[in-house]
């Protein structure tokens, strides 16, 4: 059910720009939260607000802005409480980086406060208004810069390899009780730690997330993140944070590693079918 606001604002609200995204993709890694939804496949936080306004006003267009005023306010605290449900890994969520760190807590305030605009507003006939706001989840001013500094990242330089046995790595996913989260591992079914976000170049992280998501093999296959020759290999299960894969495809990544870049440069997407 639609939550109606009337909220008399007084204080002018800051105008806000268009979040641009890539709206030719139809489907995506997309998870539900309130009233908000995580695009995990383009890197993207979205919520809703709405306002409402007096369809008898002689005045219409004060009472369209001031529900619009109302209905971002309402988007951007509905916004907070869709990323404080963020998986960084499957014991943890943004909220508790948030309890934990006074810097993040405080970091956090600002980062909602410069939500912008995702697409157009909808004014309804019931006399409401829906906005959009939007965050990004990585690059300079997304949200896993502000976390960097709780997430544990190792100091690792990409290394000057002239060409890689493999640009990326893809791992296929067959479980639908499988769970996107900002920083998964992968594992051989032995244990051995192939990839996580102690092996990662930080600033690659931040710029580009520590995994992407797909649910189009195709699609991953050409992606610009693990260019034009990946790894391709199929995980045996899911254990937690752990993505396992087989003792014999993680072979294929230890034996060359030093010919390898994509693991600092996080060129890895996994694929959730």
């Amino acid at each position: 059910m639609k939550k109606l606001l009337v909220v008399l604002i007084i204080a002018l609200v800051s105008a806000t720009s268009v979040f641009s995204v890539d709206e030719a993709t139809k489907r995506a890694v997309e998870e539900k939260i309130g009233f908000g939804r995580i695009n995990w496949e383009l890197g993207v936080v979205i919520a809703t607000g709405y306002g409402a306004y007096d369809l008898n006003d002689k005045n219409i267009g004060r009472g369209r802005l001031m529900a619009l005023r109302a209905a971002e306010i309402d988007a951007k605290r509905n916004l907070l409480e869709t990323i404080e449900g963020v998986r960084i890994d499957s014991a943890t969520i943004v909220k508790n980086f948030q309890t934990e760190s006074d810097v993040i807590y405080s970091r956090m305030s600002g980062f909602i406060r410069g939500a912008r605009r995702h697409g157009e507003e909808r004014y309804n006939s019931d006399g409401t208004v829906e906005v959009d706001v939007a965050v990004p989840l990585f690059g300079e001013s997304g949200l896993l810069g502000i976390l960097a500094p709780a997430i544990g990242f190792g100091d690792n330089a990409v290394p000057n390899v002239g060409s890689p046995v493999y640009s990326g790595l893809v791992v296929i996913i067959e479980d639908e009780n499988v769970r996107p989260m900002m920083a998964p591992k992968i594992v051989a079914e032995d244990g051995t730690e192939i990839y996580s976000a102690s092996f990662v170049n930080k600033d690659f992280a931040v710029k580009m997330g520590i995994v992407g998501y797909a649910i189009d093999l195709g699609k991953a296959k050409v992606n610009d993140r693990v260019t034009d020759n990946p790894l391709i290999v199929t995980a045996k299960k899911i254990d937690g944070d752990n993505v396992v894969i087989s003792n014999q495809d993680a072979a294929k990544i230890t034996s060359v590693k030093d010919q390898l870049t994509f693991i600092q440069q996080c060129r890895v997407i996994l694929v959730l079918k």
